[in-house]
């Protein structure tokens, strides 16, 4: 191979770099403009919970949906319920909020920025036997002498009429000020159920556990 045809292939790749490179930058800049609280947004949420629930939701304040550089979603007071039959709700969720990087959507790195949850009540029978209420969820941290610090993602409320609160271990990456998460559900997480002490468990034997639960309404 010559040198001038060493030089022109260098150019021709020099050129498709440059120009992927500005395609991307318009891509980003698009998506970075894409989003907001529009009908047709609060149109693509609800339809998407609807779909991933099988019921009707209805989202009665949308504050949001964003796409680059996060992937955010945020409602206030949702209601779901079936596509047929009663219009009574089977679920009602006071505020949602979450947020991941566009990266960790994309590639499905499992990692979250933000995923809050208040005031959930949930029905007999629409997640397990017994009505489920979560006032809160949080992020906890849970400090021990002369080792790391170990993170929870933590549920609490109630499962029927028991207070209830689960703990399910995450991963954590950056720092305070840039930190992600993600859930550790191949690590033990931790059961609370009215005055008991909290169980380690697998979230298998968990979920098994609450099935069996009985049909009990909130209190």
């Amino acid at each position: 191979m010559t040198r001038d045809q060493i030089r022109r292939i260098l150019g021709l790749s020099a050129k498709i770099i440059l120009g992927l490179a500005f395609l991307a930058l318009v891509m980003f800049t698009v998506l970075a403009k894409v989003g907001g609280n529009s009908p047709a947004l609060q149109d693509a949420a609800e339809g998407f919970i609807a779909e991933i629930s099988a019921h009707r939701a209805v989202i009665t304040t949308f504050k949001g949906l964003y796409f680059f550089p996060q992937v955010r979603l945020d409602f206030e007071d949702l209601s779901l319920y079936p596509p047929h039959g009663p219009q009574e709700s089977a679920l009602v969720l006071d505020r949602f909020q979450m947020s991941s990087d566009f990266n960790d959507v994309i590639f499905r790195t499992g990692r979250f920025r933000a995923l809050n949850i208040e005031g959930l009540r949930a029905n007999p029978g629409f997640i397990i036997p017994a009505a489920v209420d979560i006032e809160k969820t949080l992020i906890e941290e849970q400090k021990k002498e002369n080792s790391p610090s170990v993170f929870y993602y933590v549920l609490i409320g109630y499962v029927g009429r028991t207070p209830a609160r689960l703990s399910i271990p995450v991963d954590t990456f950056g720092d305070d000020a840039d930190r992600e998460y993600r859930l550790r559900f191949d690590q033990l997480s931790l059961l609370q159920l009215g005055t008991m002490p909290p169980m380690p468990l697998p979230i298998e034997a968990i979920w098994t556990l609450l099935q069996q639960q009985k049909a009990q309404a909130r209190p």
